[in-house]
């Protein structure tokens, strides 16, 4: 409410309700990923992989691909869900 009624900026609104200002990992909390697995893809080095299409999608390059090749099974299963 504070966001609508333009008493706190967007910067403000997004720190606290997406816990980051970075547009990429706000777009990714959108489609259902969870701050962990971004994270943890950050981490990597992986987000500059990831991207999104003219509808909204989700898509990969062939770096990440090799990168999701070469991860443990439990991880390789909760990145699937999603990408």
């Amino acid at each position: 409410m504070l966001y609508n009624y333009e008493l706190i900026s967007e910067e403000d609104y997004n720190l606290y309700i997406y816990g980051t200002e970075e547009r990429k990992n706000i777009d990714l909390i959108k489609f259902g990923l969870n701050g962990n697995l971004i994270s943890r893809l950050e981490d990597a080095g992986q987000l500059e992989n990831i991207s999104f299409d003219e509808s909204g999608n989700i898509k990969v390059n062939r770096a990440f691909n090799e990168f999701k090749e070469s991860i443990d099974d439990f991880y390789r299963f909760e990145i699937e869900r999603f990408l």
